[in-house]
């Protein structure tokens, strides 16, 4: 019986090691979207001052510098050049395929590869890395004390959908270029690569166009309405400060304190930019003829209320 009992506490115990081991092993290694091919390696790359990232091409300096831009939270300073490094982006060159975001990555104690054939799935193999460091790669300031380590992994993965994007809707609730691009590095993360951004509609013009200048220096303002009290009221009652309306949104115009903002088209171009080295297409909605109440109201000739 106390042999049976030793055998079947042994077993356990046995179980329990084997759970415990496959669960801290998925916990290392968890991308998403999950790649098509995965392959976890014993050991590891570790991270340390004054390692190289190696591009294959000139057309991966921006994703270089990139990467080189998220390694920053470690601490340690990563040179760029051309060729092999201890990171290496490479770049398949007989390849014409802009849409193909396929890539693989390759993690030894030695090195780190990432290889694909459009700089979008140089992109895509950067955000798995970014998903393998330690959690606090994403403070964005230099961390101290932290373990800088990739686990030693193959993958090989590329996207099921062409469209993975997101939208966000600006003109009922204004967010600043800062605020946009934190949100464009959210979706590089998760590898989405359309952002929908809903520059215009009723409740406010957020783009500038110097041929019409009231659409941004009226349109862009207005009183509060109830979707703001709706969120003034959820923060008060849930003791949410996510539902803050910020006081830097609020400009006080005639004697009015009137809540929005816009870009300016420097603004919008340089989120462009920072979109389209993350990957991403930027596609604008901006409503003509309809949801543009805020244009006909400060030029009523583009109207049709006579009618």
């Amino acid at each position: 019986m106390f042999g049976r009992m030793r055998y079947t506490i042994k077993s356990v115990i046995i179980i329990t090691a084997l759970f415990i081991s496959i669960t801290m092993e998925a916990q290392n290694i968890n991308v998403i979207p999950l790649p098509n091919k995965m392959s976890e390696q014993e050991g590891s790359f570790t991270l340390k001052n004054n390692q190289s990232i190696g591009i294959s091409s000139s057309k991966l300096k921006e994703a270089a510098l990139y990467l080189k831009g998220i390694l920053s939270s470690t601490g340690y300073h990563f040179n760029i050049k051309r060729g092999k490094g201890d990171i290496s982006l490479s770049l398949n060159s007989k390849s014409k395929d802009a849409l193909d975001e396929g890539y693989t990555l390759s993690v030894t104690n030695n090195d780190v590869i990432i290889k694909a054939k459009s700089y979008r799935g140089i992109v895509n193999g950067i955000s798995t890395v970014r998903q393998l460091l330690p959690p606090e790669i994403e403070s964005g300031n230099a961390v101290q004390g932290v373990q800088w380590i990739i686990p030693n992994v193959e993958i090989a993965d590329n996207p099921a959908y062409h469209w993975r994007g997101l939208m966000l809707d600006v003109a009922r609730h204004f967010y600043n270029k800062k605020e946009v691009e934190q949100f464009l590095d959210l979706m590089a993360l998760y590898k989405f690569n359309k952002f929908h951004w809903h520059l215009t509609d009723d409740q406010g013009w957020r783009i500038q166009i110097k041929k019409y200048p009231l659409l941004t220096e009226k349109g862009a303002w207005r009183k509060m309405i109830n979707i703001d009290q709706m969120c003034m009221n959820r923060e008060k009652n849930e003791k949410n400060f996510d539902f803050a309306i910020p006081k830097d949104k609020f400009n006080v115009i005639n004697g009015d304190t009137l809540y929005g903002g816009y870009y300016t088209q420097k603004d919008i171009k340089e989120i462009v930019k920072y979109a389209a080295v993350r990957g991403i297409d930027i596609i604008p909605e901006i409503d003509m003829p309809g949801h543009c109440s805020e244009a006909i109201a400060n030029y009523p000739y583009l109207g049709s209320t006579e009618l």
